[in-house]
């Protein structure tokens, strides 16, 4: 059969029109196919980038915290959404005051941001990590060990895609 059209298409007769129908709809439902696998492919990737933007923010912001609370002097305030500790900087034995800051303040925002503080001063707050899912991520304290749980929400759609990294720190200088 192929022989024959090839042949057909080499003379003057051209193409029927059911033959050009034919290969008109063959080439849409190519199309189709293609178009559909290259949006589901790019959908995949926007997710996976979220997710690792995500991971990277909560793993540098627990490396953070992990580092100061484990070389703090002392546990001043720790509540579900915040950490406060004790580091003596001038290591003078007392809690500094005014700008020394000795105070530093971890804080779970209700907005879902990780903040860090310092001597109680919130308007100088760094924001360290987004989209921290509030009512999954606390701190916890079972003596000079402060537990530290943080979910992050991977999809910004709001469906069911939270990653957890959660830790245990001893601090040593207490």
């Amino acid at each position: 059969m192929i022989p024959s059209i090839l042949t057909r298409l080499r003379g003057e007769d051209g193409v029927s029109l059911t033959e050009l129908m034919v290969s008109t709809l063959v080439s849409v439902l190519t199309l189709a196919i293609l178009l559909s696998w290259v949006s589901v492919m790019d959908r995949q990737e926007g997710f996976q980038a979220d997710d690792f933007e995500a991971l990277n923010e909560i793993r540098f912001a627990k490396a953070e915290m992990v580092k100061e609370f484990r070389f703090a002097d002392g546990i001043l305030t720790l509540t579900g959404d915040v950490a406060e500790v004790w580091v003596d900087h001038d290591l003078d034995g007392t809690i500094g005051t005014g700008g020394s800051g000795e105070r530093v303040t971890w804080a779970i925002t209700p907005t879902g941001t990780l903040v860090r503080f310092e001597d109680g001063d919130a308007s100088g707050a760094v924001v360290k990590a987004e989209h921290i899912m509030t009512a999954e991520s606390s701190f916890a304290q079972n003596g000079d060990i402060i537990h530290i749980t943080l979910v992050a929400d991977v999809d910004m759609s709001g469906g069911p895609s939270a990653r957890t990294i959660s830790t245990q720190v001893a601090v040593r200088n207490t």
